[in-house]
């Protein structure tokens, strides 16, 4: 990084290949780096290292990155270090869980390292940029954002029209946010473009509707904004790996 002084990274993640890789890049790119491969680990080294940010994969023994998250964030001492998670798991109520516990960031494997060097790279301008010096040489946070009321308040708007699909210049005009803006803003929080987000929270809508029993596969995917049962059959399956009727209960 340029400019200041080397940011100080905690890496959790189990995987040795994947977390040696990172470690490389991480020193490669003038990072001070420490790597632990589960959560209970994580939270004895922070007793002696100060992170800038923690890195944390979700899925791990012992202690999983959910319940690391919510550990640091509860600590007073730890509670203003950014937490970026690391995950396989795609679906939307994943994210939200992560974002709920108040992760900063949010990257799906598998994903190119400039990824997560930019994403590391804004949280810490982020958090430098909304915090202040006390008399005590403490960090207070005077400026924080609602991450999950955004994403609420979005998924509401999303779902007020089901059947149809939100221009992105008016839904970012309804946050009084440009469209460049708010589309990065989304990126950052879920790692999904404007319309990958729409169209996740459609599928899970149309999913909850098939476990319903009460409409045909063509009515769903018109209540869904789909022009076809068969282009909604195949959106569908790319999605969630399984055709409409494996979620059709028995």
């Amino acid at each position: 990084m340029r400019g200041g002084s080397m940011k100080k990274i905690l890496l959790v993640e189990d995987d040795e290949a994947i977390r040696n890789s990172v470690v490389d890049l991480f020193e490669v790119s003038n990072f001070n780096v420490k790597a632990v491969d589960n959560g209970r680990k994580a939270l004895k080294l922070l007793s002696s290292f100060a992170p800038d940010v923690i890195v944390t994969d979700i899925m791990m023994p012992e202690m999983d990155g959910v319940e690391l998250l919510s550990e640091v964030k509860q600590n007073l001492k730890w509670k203003d270090i950014p937490v970026i998670m690391l995950t396989a798991k795609v679906l939307v109520a994943d994210r939200l869980n992560a974002l709920s516990q108040g992760a900063d960031g949010y990257i799906c494997k598998p994903f190119k390292i400039e990824e997560l060097l930019y994403t590391i790279i804004n949280v810490t301008k982020l958090r430098e940029s909304v915090a202040i010096k006390t008399a005590a040489g403490q960090i207070k946070v005077i400026n924080g954002t609602n991450h999950l009321s955004f994403l609420e308040t979005l998924n509401e708007k999303i779902a007020s029209h089901p059947d149809k699909q939100p221009n992105l210049d008016e839904m970012a005009a309804t946050f009084q946010m440009s469209p460049s803006g708010f589309q990065k803003k989304l990126k950052r929080l879920t790692g999904s473009s404007f319309s990958e987000y729409v169209n996740t929270q459609k599928l899970e809508r149309a999913r909850d509707l098939i476990q319903n029993g009460q409409y045909s596969m063509k009515e769903i995917a018109a209540m869904t904004g789909y022009r076809s049962a068969s282009y909604f059959s195949t959106a569908f399956k790319s999605y969630f790996g399984k055709s409409p009727t494996y979620f059709i209960k028995k």
